[in-house]
């Protein structure tokens, strides 16, 4: 899905919603779109994070009680994402992989990012901090609306993000990530999991990627 899809679709989704705080409650979204709110399961019969189940004719969301409260935040943004594309006719493959941008989307609008950025800074942590999400979730969506180009690095996906910027295939990448200077690229290793790391490409290095670079992956926490 492109980016100007993703953006309306999160936008009418929060319009509709009346969510104009700065930190969005997926909790909200969900009653408001589902007229229930998000049941919170202790039993181990749920066996994934979160799930929705549609009970008498009506959609409902379970989540596990345990989680954590920024992965609660993905996980409810996430479902509900992928509820709504789903019945937009999304086949349920499509409908996974594009609601990953869009609940990126939802916890962190474009409006207020900018607007969190000239009051909190522009580093990474602090902003995942004020929005409720992952420092790896935050970094991926600066990239998508800054186009500053990143490739974050996780022990199973290489994601990039921004402006085309000549990335080399995978393999070099992970080498790349370990080394403990890069020329022409910024590097960080994440808070929330000190095995994935950010590069950032400088805009003096930035190129169309070439032949068998990485390919972009959707956004996720």
């Amino acid at each position: 899905m492109k980016l100007n899809e993703q953006e309306r679709i999160s936008e009418a989704l929060l319009k509709h919603c009346q969510q104009w705080a700065q930190r969005v409650q997926p909790e909200a979204l969900v009653c408001k779109l589902l007229g229930h709110k998000p049941v919170l399961v202790t039993s181990p019969a749920l066996n994934r994070e979160c799930g929705l189940i549609t009970v008498n004719g009506a959609p409902r969301i379970y989540v596990r009680a345990s989680l954590p409260p920024v992965r609660r935040r993905w996980a409810l943004a996430y479902e509900l994402a992928k509820w709504w594309l789903t019945r937009a006719s999304l086949k349920p493959e499509e409908a996974s992989e594009a609601a990953l941008g869009i609940a990126a989307s939802l916890l962190i609008p474009r409006t207020s990012f900018f607007r969190a950025q000239s009051v909190v800074g522009e580093k990474s942590a602090p902003l995942a901090e004020h929005f409720g999400v992952s420092e790896s979730c935050l970094v991926l969506r600066e990239s998508e609306l800054t186009e500053r180009p990143l490739a974050l690095v996780a022990p199973l996906t290489v994601r990039v993000r921004g402006a085309g910027f000549h990335w080399p295939e995978e393999k070099e990448l992970r080498e790349l990530a370990e080394k403990p200077r890069i020329s022409g690229v910024k590097k960080a290793r994440l808070k929330d999991d000190t095995r994935r790391v950010a590069l950032w490409g400088t805009s003096a290095q930035a190129a169309t990627r070439g032949r068998g670079a990485v390919q972009p992956v959707a956004t996720t926490d």
